[in-house]
C-alpha cells in the first residue's frame, strides 16, 4: 500500500512539470497535500495531520485566489500524451521489479528478505524520483536543478544507510 501511494505521489510530482495553469497547480497541490496528510495519519497522530490539512487548504485558497487574479484570461494548454506513456512505463517497470521478489529471497531469513525487499522498493522509488526530477529540470536552471537532484539523492542515500547500519553480513 505504501508503494502504491508513493507511486501516485511521484506521479503527482511529475505532473507539476507538465501543467502551467493556476487551476492545475491548485489541484496538484491539493492532491499532494492530501498524500502528505495521509502519510502523517498513518505514521503520526491523526490530529496533527488534520490541523496540517486545514493549514494546507487555507494556504491553497489564498494561493488560488492570487493566481486566478494574476492570470484570469489564460487559456488552458493541452498536455502531450507521450509524457503519460513514459510515466506509465516507468511505474509498471518498477512494479514488476517489486513483484518478482519471492518471500524467501536467495535463502535468507524472513528478516533479511524483508530488508532486501525494502531496499528494492527504495531503489525503485529513487529511480522514479530521479526521473521525475529530470523532467522538472527541463523547466529550471541548471544550477538549481543540480542542487535539487543532489539534495534528494542525499535524502535517499541517508535513508538507505539507516535501514541497516552495516552492509557487511
Amino acid at each position: 500500500m505504501l508503494f502504491f501511494f508513493s507511486m501516485l505521489f511521484s506521479f503527482i510530482l511529475f505532473s507539476f512539470s507538465i501543467y502551467s495553469s493556476p487551476v492545475y497547480f491548485s489541484i496538484l497541490l491539493f492532491c499532494s497535500s492530501v498524500f502528505v496528510v495521509l502519510f502523517l495519519t498513518i505514521y503520526l497522530s491523526s490530529w496533527y495531520s488534520y490541523l496540517l490539512f486545514l493549514v494546507y487548504v487555507g494556504g491553497l485558497l489564498v494561493l488560488f485566489m492570487y493566481l486566478c487574479l494574476m492570470s484570469s484570461n489564460e487559456m488552458l494548454k493541452k498536455v502531450f500524451p507521450n509524457v503519460f506513456l513514459v510515466v506509465l512505463v516507468v511505474l509498471l517497470m518498477n512494479f514488476l521489479n517489486i513483484s518478482d521478489i519471492n518471500p524467501n529471497f536467495l535463502g535468507y531469513s524472513n528478516y533479511e528478505s524483508s530488508y532486501f525487499l525494502e531496499m528494492s522498493v527504495l531503489l525503485s522509488l529513487m529511480v522514479i524520483l530521479l526521473f521525475t526530477l529530470f523532467i522538472i529540470v527541463l523547466e529550471m536552471s541548471v544550477l538549481l536543478s543540480l542542487m535539487v537532484i543532489l539534495l534528494f539523492t542525499l535524502f535517499i542515500i541517508v535513508r538507505l544507510v539507516n535501514l541497516k547500519k552495516s552492509l557487511i553480513v
